[in-house]
Order: C-alpha cells, then sequence, then structure tokens
C-alpha cells in the first residue's frame, strides 16, 4: 500500500477573518480565494493572486510584537497573530471590500486552538484533549485514490483528488475501503512508527474548482451509486487526527 502526503504540513496555519467580527472567512462565500497561489521561500510565505503584486509574509510572526485576536471557526472560539496592515490591504482589495474590511491571522505556538471533543456535529469521535488549529474539524482527510478513480469513471468530466482535497491520499486498496477504517498505521504494523486514529466521517461540497457546477450536476444523477445525500456530493473520506509516535 503507498500513501502520499498531498498538502503542506502548514496548511490551515493561516485564516482570513472579517475584521467586523472576527470570524472565518472560506472560499465558500468568497470562490475567487481559490485563485490565490501561496508558496514557501525560506522563513517567507508569497501569496499570489490575478492582478496582484506578490504578498510577502513571514512564516513566524513575533508572538510578542504581534497582536493576539480573538476569531471563530463557525462556533469555535480560536486565536490568530495578525499579520499586519499590509496584508488585510492587499486581501481586502482582491476581495473588493473596502479597504481592512478583511483581515488575515497566523497561529503560533500558545495560542487557543479549537477543542474537536466539542465540536456541534454528528458523529464525532474526537476525544477530550483533541485539537485542531483553523480547520472545519481536524488536521488531516484521507481518501484512496481507488475511490477518486472510481468517482471519475462515472462521470463526463475529469476530476482528480485535487476536487475532494484530502491531504493523504492511499493507494493499494479497493474503492471506498476507507469508509471502514477505524486506525490507520504507518510502518511496522506490530510497532508502527505513526497512528492516525480516525475520528468523523468526511462530507464536503465540491468547491470552486474547473468544472464544479459540471460535476456536481452530473454527479446528482449517480447518487445511489455514490451514496450521496440530498444536499450534495459527499466525499468518500476520514477526518483523521491525533498522530502517535
Amino acid at each position: 500500500m503507498h500513501v502520499r502526503r498531498c498538502a503542506d504540513t502548514l496548511q490551515r496555519h493561516w485564516m482570513i477573518i472579517t475584521a467586523h467580527n472576527n470570524s472565518f472567512l472560506s472560499q465558500r462565500l468568497e470562490p475567487s480565494l481559490a485563485k490565490i497561489t501561496p508558496s514557501f521561500h525560506g522563513d517567507m510565505l508569497y501569496l499570489d493572486a490575478p492582478n496582484k503584486e506578490t504578498l510577502i509574509i513571514p512564516v513566524n510572526l513575533d508572538v510578542t510584537k504581534a497582536k493576539v485576536v480573538p476569531c471563530k471557526v463557525w462556533t469555535m472560539d480560536v486565536e490568530g497573530l495578525d499579520c499586519g496592515d499590509e496584508a488585510s490591504t492587499w486581501f481586502s482589495s482582491y476581495l473588493n471590500k473596502p479597504s481592512g474590511h478583511v483581515r488575515l491571522v497566523a497561529t503560533a505556538p500558545g495560542l487557543k486552538l479549537q477543542e474537536m471533543s466539542e465540536k456541534p456535529t454528528g458523529h464525532n469521535l474526537a476525544r477530550p484533549g483533541d485539537k485542531s488549529i483553523y480547520h472545519d474539524f481536524c488536521q488531516n482527510l484521507i481518501m484512496s485514490k481507488a475511490t477518486v478513480d472510481d468517482v471519475a469513471s462515472r462521470v463526463s468530466v475529469p476530476i482528480s483528488a485535487q476536487n475532494f482535497r484530502p491531504t493523504i491520499l492511499v493507494d493499494g486498496c479497493s474503492p471506498y475501503a476507507e469508509d471502514d477504517w477505524k486506525t490507520v498505521a504507518f510502518g511496522d504494523i506490530s510497532q508502527p512508527n505513526v497512528e492516525l486514529r480516525v475520528v468523523r466521517h468526511c462530507t464536503r461540497f465540491v468547491l470552486p474548482f474547473l468544472y464544479t457546477i459540471q460535476i456536481y450536476l452530473t454527479s446528482l444523477t449517480h447518487r445511489h451509486q455514490f451514496g450521496l445525500n440530498h444536499d450534495g456530493p459527499v466525499a468518500r473520506y476520514r477526518n483523521v487526527a491525533c498522530f502517535t509516535s
């Protein structure tokens, strides 16, 4: 079985918030955020977007100098370090909002995290002490390549794992095998180096990617084959958390 990491380990360390209530802002409401391209150059984060100059911000903000901002991810209280007026102006301008309408915050050691076991969501198997940063639920999403391939074979437009955005893609199993996984171990089966515990099924709407609308409409015709609910396409993969080594 082959496992591939699909996302940078620093993903979700930054979050855009609306200045008037410090609540998170995602591409569900602002689809153009999907066009922002991040890259790392040494200790700096570069953000590029259409018709915008590159925004450069330090990866590690000085906790003693940056302003700590109380924020919300859905109903959960978290904290972030304000990334400054330049970042706020850049994002506000890109989103065609008034200056200062949105701000960028970053996590740092010692700041308040989400308590996953307290999230008001169904089928939550997180335990007290399980923490996450700015994720909808937890740090990792696992999906099999076989599942992606099976879904892709049933629709008329090209899709890939990027449409569902797992952080870990597993190869070498049957389609939808991940539905029944309780734990995922890496290394020797008798003494794994890392073990992930499944805490929740993840239902995910297809967000703004190329062919998103077509995928959504086409998928509706395969509701029973895909195990879809009345709300829309369900990505067949699992939230996994709690690294142990």
